[in-house]
């Protein structure tokens, strides 16, 4: 891309308008180099002269995107760049050991369990998915190691090109979205023995990257995917390593509701933190949901109701694993009996007579038996293309 098309894409991503300062600071991050504002003043020059931004008001000047090209055909070019970001984000959220979040021109993947931070996104002018490590101001520089790894990764993938610059690494892979999740598995398989020190925390990723509404969008974002890949018939996610897919274990600060009495006295080195309702019965209604053409918000909302996490303690646990009902239930993997979706997810606690004190900021909420409805069923087939080509 040249320098003009990029401070463009700089414009777009910013809702049209954009000040001058902001965006010579865009610019020179997106070139990788600093713009001087002689260089700046060059290359917006060049969109003015070529009608595709005009002169602005406001302290510092800025551009903006005339209104009467705001609606033009190209928008069309933008939505579906959109759907194929947004595709790529579910793709990654698929692969075991990555969280990803989509940001306006890219999507930041932390993976493994060092949470080494790349970027992900689309070339839009060339048709090609990357993926780009950045070297960032104050931590190391391990461009040599990451080249290493990018290369094990895409040995056998014969459409990988591996770029390098000053301040970052990237490949190149084509338009083929399944060899995008392939080399991201096996990137996080790499690095579960690395440590690139180019990392951000869990904590901070949920609360602060997603903003005030994480647990929505959390939630959200695992509806989802699990309507997604029911839809498509893709049984990877609902496979063993479906709590690694969906996040499950990731995101305990969100989920945890509570604490036994016993672990309130316990050390920290006996706590273990247990699911409320077992992760597999879980996974069976949700999937169950999405087959039945549940909504995202109504998978959502079941999820809500029912992904808690208890801390208890140690021996707890062992008493809990080992525990039968009157009708010789295992609670490992079970509610007790009578038990149905909708009644207090607390009972299977209860019957093994662990008492627990929840937080305040918990609020219960229990939830309302879904059940199929013959207009979203109808509703499934009225979206469904007529032709796959």
């Amino acid at each position: 891309m040249k320098a003009r098309e990029h401070l463009l894409d700089c414009v777009k991503s910013e809702g049209g308008r954009l000040g001058n300062s902001k965006a010579l600071e865009m610019l020179s991050a997106r070139l990788e180099q600093p713009i001087s504002k002689g260089e700046y003043e060059e290359i917006k020059e060049q969109l003015i002269s070529l009608g595709l931004v005009e002169k602005g008001r406001g302290r510092g000047g800025s551009i903006q995107i005339p209104e009467q090209i705001q609606n033009a055909p190209g928008q069309a070019d933008e939505r579906n760049q959109a759907k194929v970001m947004k595709q790529l984000l579910l793709s990654i959220r698929r692969t075991p050991g990555a969280l990803a979040k989509m940001n306006k021109s890219s999507i930041t993947c932390l993976l493994s369990s060092s949470k080494d931070k790349l970027y992900a996104g689309f070339d839009r002018e060339s048709g090609r998915y990357m993926l780009t490590y950045n070297v960032e101001k104050g931590r190391p520089d391990h461009t040599s190691n990451v080249v290493e790894i990018f290369a094990e990764a895409s040995k056998d993938i014969t459409c990988a090109q591996l770029t390098t610059g000053n301040l970052y690494t990237r490949i190149y892979l084509d338009d083929s979205l399944p060899r995008m999740n392939l080399l991201i598995r096996r990137l996080c398989d790499l690095l579960e023995e690395e440590d690139l020190e180019n990392t951000l925390d869990d904590s901070r990723y949920w609360t602060i990257e997603l903003g005030t509404d994480s647990k929505d969008s959390y939630f959200m974002d695992i509806a989802s995917i699990i309507s997604y890949a029911t839809e498509k018939q893709l049984e990877w996610p609902f496979g063993s390593s479906f709590r690694k897919a969906f996040g499950f274990d990731a995101v305990d600060h969100l989920i945890t509701v509570g604490r036994s009495y016993e672990a309130i006295r316990a050390k920290p080195s006996q706590h273990y933190r247990e699911h409320v309702v077992p992760a597999i019965r879980i996974k069976e209604k949700a999937l169950e949901m999405a087959k039945c053409h549940a909504t995202i918000e109504q998978i959502s909302s079941f999820l809500r109701s029912h992904l808690l996490i208890i801390i208890i303690t140690k021996d707890e646990a062992a008493l809990l694993d080992k525990q039968l009902t009157g009708e010789g239930i295992s609670l490992k993997t079970s509610m007790p009996a009578n038990w149905i979706w909708g009644d207090d997810p607390m009972e299977r606690l209860e019957c093994a007579g662990i008492k627990v004190e929840l937080f305040k900021e918990y609020t219960p909420s229990l939830w309302r038996p879904w059940r199929p409805q013959k207009r979203q069923y109808l509703r499934h087939w009225l979206n469904k293309p007529l032709f796959n080509f």
